[in-house]
């Protein structure tokens, strides 16, 4: 019966990892900008966007994000980097 609870347990503990894991998204597109003060700019406007994560390479000129489904999507944390850099 111990077995059954921890087993059961374990289960429970797999299936939520599972569910929280697959309403995170990373995804990388391209942010124009050219120095350090851009990039601080371009991450923070992505972050106040929903972002968990947010970073910018200034060579590529792409911003990696990562962020939570349920709370916002690529299209706004574009829409934002896009206003505040204007």
């Amino acid at each position: 019966m111990k077995t059954l609870k921890i087993f059961s347990l374990a289960a429970v503990s797999v299936l939520l990892s599972t569910v929280i894991i697959a309403q995170s998204k990373t995804e990388t597109f391209k942010v124009s900008g050219n120095c350090g003060m851009c990039k601080t700019k371009i991450e923070k406007a992505a972050k106040e966007a929903g972002a968990k994560e947010a970073s910018w390479n200034a060579e590529s000129k792409e911003l990696t994000v990562t962020y939570k489904s349920s709370s916002t999507n690529a299209a706004k944390i574009q829409e934002k980097n896009s206003s505040s850099r204007v």
